[in-house]
């Protein structure tokens, strides 16, 4: 197969012609800059609130998970911590929230012109990856102040976890995304309780506290969060411990297959009639 990933379930083929896709990186990227520009129009403080949101978030549950309720910070000064959950979790966040609602924000678009659906999805994920990178360097600037006072961080290979963590985190919010906006078109109250579920999540994850910090019932479920892998490995890269157990990278290897694929076949039947169903 040059350039396609086919395959048949019940008789139904399934194809992605990544050939179709290089073709079209010119509408990948206006939907990319057409996202984030409708993120922050009409706002008082525009794309500032990039690194606001994560900002404030992080100061909030720092001084109430890390100063008042001393949860620990996995040996990682407090700020960069939470900065770091924040800024990823934000991450998979906007990945989860813009995906789950392709189908009814694109509908006059799908309806009009031919292109291959999927892009839609990938230049939700492109746009993300813009604000995460600003954001990033944010993160890098405040560990380059901790480091000059004088806070040390062992580098080296340890970086390659960011980049990594990162692309982890795109395939799974992708996956779910894709398998969350397949099922809105037939259920529309999930697209208003994801918000709400995103909320609930939040807290089964290590942003806001280590996993260590948590009786062990409650860590292991924790640890076995795919999305606190992530969020683990992350951190590494700026330094923290590396405490991830073999159990826990098992449970997200097959988050990591099945989700984009469950996600890619159902978005796949949905594309097709989903007009006469949403």
């Amino acid at each position: 197969m040059k350039g396609d990933w086919e395959f048949d379930e019940k008789g139904n083929s399934i194809k992605l012609s990544f050939k179709e896709l290089f073709g079209r990186l010119n509408l990948l990227w206006m939907l990319i800059k057409r996202d984030f520009i409708s993120y922050y129009k009409q706002t008082v403080l525009g794309p500032l609130w990039i690194l606001m949101q994560p900002l404030f978030s992080s100061l909030v549950f720092g001084l109430v998970f890390g100063k008042f309720g001393k949860f620990g910070s996995n040996g990682m000064p407090i700020s960069q911590f939470y900065l770091s959950g924040f800024i990823l979790w934000g991450f998979f966040a906007e990945c989860i929230t813009k995906t789950s609602s392709l189908f009814r924000d694109n509908m006059n678009l799908f309806g009009k012109v031919y292109f291959p659906r999927i892009i839609i999805p990938i230049g939700i994920i492109g746009s993300a990856l813009i604000r995460l990178f600003l954001q990033l360097i944010l993160l890098m600037i405040i560990t380059f102040w901790l480091s000059l006072n004088g806070i040390k961080f062992e580098w080296g290979l340890r970086l390659l976890f960011i980049p990594l963590s990162v692309l982890m985190m795109a395939i799974l919010g992708l996956g779910l995304g894709l398998i969350v906006a397949s099922a809105t078109t037939r259920y529309r109250d999930l697209a208003l309780i994801i918000n709400f579920g995103l909320q609930l999540l939040l807290f089964s994850t290590t942003v806001i506290y280590p996993a260590s910090s948590l009786p062990p019932p409650y860590s292991f479920i924790v640890e076995l969060n795919p999305i606190s892998v992530c969020i683990d490995m992350f951190r590494i890269g700026f330094g923290a411990p590396n405490n991830i157990k073999l159990s826990s990278i098992l449970v997200s290897a097959f988050f990591l297959i099945v989700s984009p694929i469950l996600g890619y076949t159902l978005f796949h039947k949905v594309e097709k009639n989903f007009i006469d169903t949403i």
